[in-house]
């Protein structure tokens, strides 16, 4: 299915606004397949998450400046491990999001931010879904101000589509908690966002989070 086809505009976005919002949800995502697609992924099977999202980092800057740098990707950067200012937090109390990809232009910056988690063992999908992942997105603690963002999981054993079997059930069953539409088909729907783009898994979710429900784009990456 494509991004169009799941993420149309809800109210109170603009429709002259969806065409760009689109094409930057698919910018982001771009960024982050290029970057992906300059790891040595069968180095990555024992690695912690901040290890992977360093090295994600790094080939995704190095996609924005590198010698063979794309020209699409120099109007943004990216941002590892970024902390998050609210009105009831400062200093080391602040919350960090895992990725922030910015979008360079006059006046406000769009971000988006991606929230990783690995996916080894046998409390992954309850890490994957709860306060410090998926969760933090739906009590505001990320993208609190944006309608849109990303979970990245790092499949380090098994197939990405086993992991996103049990994430679809925990989310199922959950409904209620992770604010989805009690009678919808389905909790999420696979999503056209790297153009075939081999080892790239996503499915989009929409969350009826309060005061502005959010889109969130989950993207499995093998990591071994």
């Amino acid at each position: 299915m494509s991004i169009r086809r799941c993420a149309a505009p809800r109210h109170g976005h603009r429709a002259s606004r969806w065409p760009y919002r689109e094409s930057f949800i698919r910018d982001v995502h771009r960024l982050v397949a290029t970057g992906y697609a300059g790891l040595a992924t069968s180095t990555l099977s024992a690695k912690e998450e901040t290890a992977i999202t360093g090295l994600l980092v790094e080939e995704m800057r190095e996609a924005i400046e590198g010698s063979k740098r794309l020209p699409w990707a120099s109007r943004y950067t990216v941002h590892d491990d970024r902390p998050i200012s609210t009105a009831t937090t400062e200093g080391r109390d602040r919350a960090r999001i895992d990725i922030e990809i910015e979008r360079t232009m006059p006046g406000r910056h769009p971000r988006f931010q991606f929230e990783a988690k690995r996916l080894y063992r046998s409390d992954s999908v309850a890490e994957y879904v709860g306060n410090e992942g998926l969760g933090a997105f739906l009590d505001n603690t990320y993208s609190s101000s944006s309608s849109a963002a990303g979970m990245l999981g790092y499949v380090q054993n098994s197939a990405e589509k086993t992991w996103a079997g049990k994430i679809e059930a925990k989310l199922d069953v959950d409904r209620a908690q992770h604010e989805i539409a009690i009678g919808a088909a389905s909790v999420w729907e696979l999503v056209s966002l790297f153009g075939g783009a081999a080892g790239a898994l996503s499915y989009h979710s929409t969350h009826a989070r309060s005061p502005m429900s959010i889109d969130v784009f989950h993207t499995f990456l093998r990591c071994f």
